[in-house]
């Protein structure tokens, strides 16, 4: 009887070496997975130190913007307290003011109580003035055109030869305290002119 050796089963070897090297491709993916595990923390770390920059710096720029705007807070508080006290006192500086433009011209020839008591009025007005300086209440500026941030047009006025919108007089004074406006200065101003057909000249010989 021959004895007749098996051939393996070439199925069968396929097999294993697809295991094989199925085993040997999960092995490289564990190492692969236990190097990147490896790399995470410090991945991980560099991410929330860098978040924490972030958040430190939007904080810093959060206190000084609160810092600048507490300053600027206290400093209008300081600058503009005396708003309200200042307009009252503003009705004040008009009567004076009129009282010396009432005066009389020729000053020498007034009696000795008329003189004192103009006298007495101008030197007040004066003090006035100056306490409303140390207020940092100053008069707005009326020369020029008119500017509708502080001024305000009581009427205008045709035929003044001057361009269209000069300040030709000021009814009432207007006042800043610092760079605001306590109240405009009323003004008139010169009126556009009417400007002049030319198409139908006139007849002169008419």
């Amino acid at each position: 009887m021959t004895d007749k050796k098996e051939k393996p089963n070439d199925a069968a070897m396929e097999e294993d070496n697809v295991v094989s090297i199925d085993i040997a491709d999960e092995e490289l993916t564990i190492d692969d997975a236990a190097n990147e595990t490896e790399e995470n923390p410090l991945e991980s770390l560099q991410q929330e130190n860098a978040q924490l920059k972030d958040k430190l710096l939007r904080m810093a720029a959060e206190m000084e913007n609160l810092r600048r705007r507490t300053q600027k807070e206290k400093e209008d508080a300081g600058k503009f307290a005396v708003s309200k006290l200042a307009r009252e006192i503003l009705s004040v500086a008009d009567n004076m003011m009129r009282a010396v433009e009432h005066a009389p011209k020729d000053m020498d020839a007034e009696p000795d109580y008329i003189r004192n008591l103009f006298a007495g009025i101008n030197v007040t007005h004066d003090d006035l003035l100056n306490v409303m300086a140390k207020m940092g209440i100053q008069k707005v500026d009326t020369s020029g055109v008119f500017n509708p941030n502080v001024h305000e047009v009581m009427f205008e006025a045709p035929g003044t030869g001057q361009p269209a919108g000069t300040i030709i007089q000021v009814i009432e004074p207007g006042y800043m305290i610092h760079d605001r406006l306590l109240r405009p200065a009323r003004v008139g101003v010169a009126a556009k002119e009417a400007a002049t057909d030319s198409s139908n000249p006139v007849d002169m010989k008419a």
